[in-house]
């Protein structure tokens, strides 16, 4: 049996630091005890800003469950507020982007808008556009999931809106898609930053294929099971507020996080899969052969580093080390050698420096 009030010691990895951070802040990095001690403590006013579009665009799926279930708008990403500041992307427009998928799941089924345009870098560019331009092919494939819900609900026209949508360059996604494709390997590597959030690195081709096999998908009811695959059974958990560890040290918010992403995967396997049978890309005496390869191998270096950079986050390693102790600190303070300490190392080697003075004016 667990001890009572285990959770305030915040060694959960969803609660990071000793101390709360601000509400901002705690949303980016996914620190849901400071976030429901801050949300609880404010009017959730002005001073709140874009909690909800921080927390879907670094992928934390238990922060952005949180706040859609307390009241902060799909769109607007305000408490209470629908209105929508064109000057700024949408939640959804900024999960897209960097391949959040869980985020993005949870947004679509709270309402979120697949046709309102971000003209925050003034492109004008819906959802399907940024998930293009991030190249986040199961961003892509979410999308159209979603799009084949709601024509065997609602709306059948949707898919068609999404896909013949343009931005301000009169460009749809799949015209973007092979303009971003055309720039190479340079522009794979500048979107590394979300590959950790995607689970995986860009791959612009990949959304080509899914978007133009989207036909054959619709033709072929056997691949279209999966599809209203409900994640309904995540729906019943509740690891908000009181996380506390497991015996083996696991959070359990983390553990429904990743079954929930695990879930939406298997869920567009027929979408991605299908999309890999009528892939225009080719082996043997292809010519671009050499260029395959080397992005073969970007590739391989990029699932490496997303891998390494997944088990330094495992470790709670938020923020820089201590010069002294080594531990990860968001705020350290830098002392007389100009070595930058945690606070515990600040305070020590203040009190050494006093008591040298002492001794040296005896």
């Amino acid at each position: 049996m667990k001890q009572q009030g285990k959770s305030s010691n915040r060694t959960c990895t969803c609660k990071l630091l000793p101390w709360s951070l601000s509400t901002n802040t705690a949303a980016e990095f996914g620190d849901l005890g400071s976030l429901t001690t801050r949300i609880a403590k404010t009017s959730r006013n002005e001073s709140i800003q874009q909690p909800l579009h921080l927390a879907a665009q670094h992928g934390h799926i238990g922060v952005t469950s949180y706040l859609l279930e307390n009241g902060f708008h799909p769109d607007s990403g305000k408490y209470g507020d629908p209105n929508i500041d064109e000057k700024s992307a949408t939640p959804l427009h900024r999960a897209c982007f960097s391949g959040a998928i869980g985020c993005m799941k949870l947004l679509l089924d709270k309402g979120a808008d697949l046709l309102q345009k971000d003209f925050s870098f003034g492109d004008g560019m819906t959802p399907m556009h940024k998930a293009v331009k991030g190249g986040r092919y199961f961003a892509v494939a979410i999308i159209i999931q979603y799009c084949q819900q709601q024509s065997s609900r609602s709306d059948s026209s949707l898919s068609d809106k999404v896909l013949n949508a343009v931005d301000d360059s009169n460009r749809t996604p799949l015209a973007l898609a092979y303009e971003m494709n055309a720039k190479g390997e340079e522009e794979i590597l500048s979107l590394r930053r979300w590959d950790v959030v995607a689970d995986g690195p860009a791959n612009f081709q990949k959304c080509i294929d899914i978007i133009e096999n989207l036909n054959f998908e619709d033709s072929d009811k056997s691949k279209r099971e999966n599809i209203n695959q409900s994640t309904g059974v995540y729906e019943s958990l509740s690891p908000f507020c009181e996380c506390e560890d497991d015996d083996d040290g696991t959070c359990r918010t983390q553990i429904w996080e990743q079954a929930f992403t695990k879930a939406l995967r298997q869920s567009t396997e027929s979408i991605v899969g299908a999309a890999g049978e009528f892939s225009s890309g080719t082996a043997g005496d292809d010519p671009m052969m050499d260029k395959n390869e080397s992005k073969a191998s970007i590739d391989t270096k990029c699932n490496v580093d997303i891998e390494a950079e997944r088990e330094s986050k495992s470790k709670d390693t938020l923020g820089q080390p201590c010069a002294k102790c080594n531990t990860s600190c968001v705020v350290l303070f830098r002392s007389r050698q100009r070595e930058l300490l945690c606070k515990k190392c600040f305070r020590k080697d203040g009190k050494e420096k006093c008591s040298y003075k002492i001794n040296c004016n005896m």
